[in-house]
């Protein structure tokens, strides 16, 4: 069983995106966000702010959560990230596919889409988010 790894965020100081825990925590009077990676450890707690090892400093526009979904491809499925939808394909023609930017999930049915009915997951594939391919959104339709 794989382990839970409920948010993401590209780190301040630049590299991949990096998975685990989400937090937001005072430091030097300004809320700065973090995620937290698996097998971190507290450190110590001052007045200066708590410290835990394997905590990286993230964009906090680039922070999203965990769907709990997976692609067409297997691969998950975050707040922020941009997927292809496959729309319809006639005899014949090739598949005619849309791009969309995944939303906070609809509280009401836990779909990370309010456009997209849970028969159309399996037909999703990641190609971006928006933090590192912001150029995917101007081809939205």
């Amino acid at each position: 069983m794989s382990k839970q790894r409920p948010y993401r965020g590209k780190p301040v100081a630049g590299g991949e995106m990096v998975y685990g825990w989400y937090a937001e925590i005072l430091v030097n009077l300004k809320i700065t966000s973090y995620i937290i990676l698996d097998g971190s450890q507290y450190v110590n707690a001052s007045p200066a702010g708590t410290k835990i090892s394997g905590m990286i400093e993230v964009i906090p526009s680039s922070v999203g959560q965990s769907t709990g979904l997976k692609d067409r491809k297997g691969e998950e499925v975050f707040q922020g990230d941009i997927v292809r939808i496959m729309t319809g394909q006639y005899l014949g023609e090739s598949p005619k596919y849309r791009t969309h930017t995944v939303v906070n999930p609809c509280p009401a049915c836990a779909i990370p889409c309010p456009y997209v009915s849970v028969d159309t997951i399996p037909q999703w594939e990641v190609i971006g988010n928006t933090t590192d391919n912001p150029e995917l959104l101007e081809k939205q339709t």
